[in-house]
């Protein structure tokens, strides 16, 4: 995300530790959903 205004600037790098733990949520979730995926086909493939 870039803003056009050189005031953001100082905004810009306080946001970047949110930004930084949305994107490790977001890596979390689909590792999970992965897991998942696999779990599940295990399991179609045992039944």
């Amino acid at each position: 995300m870039q803003n056009n205004y050189n005031g953001d600037v100082e905004i810009n790098s306080k946001n970047d530790e949110p930004n930084l733990k949305y994107k490790d949520k977001f890596l979390s979730v689909i590792v999970v959903g992965a897991v998942l995926l696999t779990v599940i086909a295990f399991a179609v493939v045992l039944l």
